[in-house]
């Protein structure tokens, strides 16, 4: 009876642990929910004034190193589980019978090998004494606390040197399977030091690490059971310096978005459904200031829409499957839509300004506007950042081998819809193209006088796209960066100790979604925030990914002499890193200036 209980028992929590985790469509779909925010509808007007051809260029090469930095993330993820994954084996000082029979003897130094390697010792004896820094860490409370794994790993990143990096003797692979461990192949052998002076500093220190038994292993960098959010990755990788920056600058653009986001939504709810008894008959456009009145009924409607998103925003990924996925069809179906109707009305309705008067009627247009290129290039990044939330989404496939086609297929899908997207709207619209495309169709009629009822669902369905597609990306963004606050403000080590967890992060993810929705109610766009979007957009999509390659990849080398993970390819190279990087950095240099240059215009 006891068995059947104990296997229903294990047979539930698999299943509960199941439910949590995602297939690769509904991994794909909240990957896509991710990217596919407001910023495609400004595509279109920026494929006219940027041109066919240049547009494509950009935005093919905005996909491309998008998709490879996603990547960089998650490998630097993968090498930062299998590090903690070592720091927390070698703090349960292991001890283990040796077995003569797993002795490959060629691959093994001896002690007095070892011995022999100990020159100038003394002059390094601090930066291996591994409570030094610890003690004069004035962040920390009890100095007397055991070592955090990302005490240690940091330690090792400040230092540029640790307990490891002259240790070849205990990290020389070898292909044993230890089952029981999931990052490493494990040899355990008993190792008899001699007695401490005669060794040496650095051998005393491996004596009180390790006791009396070798560690031997080789690294498989997967991503296994823990999560790092990506201001954890810089604090392990760069400091607590980069940690505290990324966060800033995540905070930063996650803010802005909410607070576009939240404007957006009530703005286009405001004009395709007003209340009469708010707006008294006063005409309320998007495009337009609103008048006193259209700003009452704005109001209302941001309060609707803080009842509805708030709630979801405090749900986990995994609770909100269901919307997401739902959301992510109602997508596709609008994007066709949209195109759909603009590739009939290229042959059947014809206007003024079309520089064809034969079918299909398309408006003047360009294949190469230089003039253009800082619209296009400000738009193609803005459209394709998800990086923040590269390891949420990762920690929810429920088959890790498969996240670099998933994020691939993302990106790909995207591409596509966006080159298809502006396009057909470019060429069909020409100059009247809006700056949000949807706004074209508030007068669609399907050509018919008076509209027909099909028609207006077609408008209903087009206008109200960018207030659906909020509903979608607004508690994931707000699941983001409350999840990043709490990681910031509760570190890993002080976890274990405090009480209410759950009720922690639903306060970060309220700091999070509160904010951007009152100061919506207020003004409703503020010129600088799109500045600082397009600044820590760059940072985040290329810059800090990059960065965090690089180091992951340069610690890696010197701990295990290895660098790959199951997720490398070609782009994982160093130069290919450094050439991402470079790429970051023009980006982030055309951006501020575009923004800035725009927002003068405006003036």
């Amino acid at each position: 009876m006891m068995n059947i209980l104990n296997f229903c028992k294990k047979k539930q929590e698999n299943n509960e642990q199941k439910d949590k985790s995602f297939s690769p469509f509904a991994a794909y779909s909240f990957s896509i929910n991710y990217i596919l925010g407001t910023g495609i509808l400004c595509l279109p007007y920026a494929f006219y004034h940027g041109g066919l051809i240049l547009s494509f260029i950009i935005l093919l090469i905005v996909s491309v190193v998008s998709s490879i930095t996603m990547m960089f993330t998650i490998e630097s993820e993968a090498r930062a589980e299998t590090i903690i994954a070592l720091h927390e084996l070698q703090n349960k000082n292991i001890k283990v019978n040796y077995n003569d029979d797993n002795d490959d003897g060629d691959d093994r130094e001896s002690a007095d090998d070892y011995e022999n390697q100990n020159e100038d010792e003394n002059e390094n004896e601090n930066q291996y004494n591994i409570n030094s820094d610890y003690e004069n860490d004035k962040d920390k409370e009890n100095k007397n606390d055991q070592f955090t794994s990302f005490d240690l790993i940091q330690q090792y990143s400040e230092t540029e040197s640790s307990l490891f990096e002259d240790s070849d003797l205990l990290l020389s692979p070898t292909l044993s399977q230890d089952p029981d461990n999931e990052h490493f192949s494990l040899l355990y052998r008993p190792y008899q030091y001699r007695k401490t002076e005669n060794i040496g500093n650095r051998s005393a220190q491996l004596k009180n690490y390790f006791k009396d038994s070798q560690l031997r292993f080789s690294p498989t960098f997967e991503l296994k059971k823990r999560k790092f959010e990506i201001n954890e990755l810089c604090y392990i990788f760069m400091g607590r310096n980069g940690k505290r920056f990324y966060t800033v600058a995540l905070s930063m653009y996650i803010l802005g978005s909410l607070w576009s986001y939240s404007a957006v939504f009530a703005q286009t709810i405001t004009t395709m459904l007003p209340i009469s008894g708010i707006t008294k008959g006063d005409t309320c456009e998007i495009d337009q200031p609103f008048s006193v009145n259209c700003n009452k009924n704005y109001i209302l409607y941001l309060v609707l829409f803080a009842i509805f998103a708030i709630p979801v925003a405090c749900r986990d990924l995994a609770e909100q499957k269901i919307l997401q996925i739902s959301l992510t069809i109602f997508r596709f179906v609008a994007v066709f839509v949209i195109i759909l109707t603009t590739v009939l009305a290229m042959y059947t309705s014809n206007e003024d300004h079309y520089q064809n008067k034969n079918t299909p009627y398309i408006a003047s247009y360009s294949l190469f506007n230089i003039h253009g290129s800082s619209i296009i290039f400000g738009s193609c990044v803005f459209s394709q950042v998800v990086h923040h939330s590269a390891t949420i989404i990762a920690e929810t496939v429920r088959e890790k081998s498969k996240v670099r086609k998933i994020f691939n297929s993302a990106f790909l899908t995207t591409f596509l819809i966006y080159y298809t997207l502006g396009v057909v709207c470019s060429l069909y619209f020409g100059p009247n193209t809006k700056s949000i495309v949807t706004l074209n169709w508030l007068d669609y009629s399907g050509g018919i006088a008076p509209s027909s009822y099909w028609a207006t669902f077609i408008k209903f369905v087009v206008v109200l796209f960018p207030a659906v597609d909020i509903l979608s990306a607004f508690p994931i963004n707000v699941v983001t960066l409350g999840t990043g606050l709490y990681n910031f403000f509760i570190p890993e080590s002080t976890r274990k100790n405090q009480k209410n967890l759950k009720k922690k992060k639903i306060l970060f993810r309220l700091v999070a979604a509160i904010p951007p929705i009152i100061g919506s109610m207020i003004i409703k766009e503020i010129p600088v925030l799109i500045v600082i979007n397009g600044i820590t957009g760059c940072f985040i999509s290329y810059i800090i990914p990059a960065v965090l390659q690089y180091k992951s990849k340069q610690i890696c080398k010197r701990i295990f002499k290895k660098d790959e993970t199951p997720y490398s390819n070609f782009t994982s190279k160093r130069k290919i890193v450094m050439t991402i990087l470079g790429f970051g950095v023009i980006a982030l240099i055309i951006t501020l200036t575009s923004s800035i240059y725009e927002q003068v215009q405006k003036k």
